[in-house]
């Protein structure tokens, strides 16, 4: 086994609600690393978003409710070992968020599964206000509600999976 990816979890999207949505003050912990791209905005089943102030949203899960996720990829094993490392180190997982596997519905109708950042261990986080719309986007303005897709930096395609693509292109 490779040392980079040894002892990670599978290599799955990453749905993220809050400070790390493009925009918001944590992106730039998963735009600045070669290799990651936003695949767009979609609707993580059963989570519930919530906050104390302004500074950042908690997430639990909550059937039937749906939160506002932009979903970030990585292009290889070695890239997801660093992203899924500074996420896990910024969420304090698994002593503060958890993460934990969520279907991830796109507006396309397609499904996928992701992981999610949850604080389902703490009751008290039941009691915060609820996010109106369960969208983070309504309360802080440097949410971008139309994240921009990463191109290809070898053919400048945009909006596309990055994984995968790397063999259509010859990357």
């Amino acid at each position: 086994m490779n040392r980079v990816t040894e002892n990670l979890p599978e290599q799955l999207p990453v749905a993220v609600y809050g400070s790390l949505r493009s925009g918001a003050g944590n992106s730039m912990l998963w735009r600045r690393l070669t290799g990651t791209n936003t695949r767009g905005l979609g609707t993580a089943e059963d989570v519930q978003l919530r906050f104390q102030h302004e500074g950042f949203p908690y997430a639990h899960s909550q059937t039937g409710s749906d939160a506002v996720v932009e979903v970030i990829e990585a292009a290889s094993p070695e890239v997801w070992g660093e992203l899924i490392r500074r996420l896990d180190r910024l969420e304090s997982h698994p002593t503060f968020y958890r993460r934990t596997q969520r279907t991830v519905r796109f507006e396309s109708g397609e499904t996928i599964t992701a992981w999610v950042y949850l604080i389902d261990h703490d009751p008290q986080v039941r009691r915060l206000t609820p996010v109106p719309g369960n969208d983070w986007a309504t309360i802080d303005p440097f949410v971008n509600t139309n994240p921009p897709a990463a191109g290809c930096a070898r053919c400048g395609a945009r909006n596309l999976p990055i994984i995968g693509h790397a063999a259509e292109c010859g990357r």
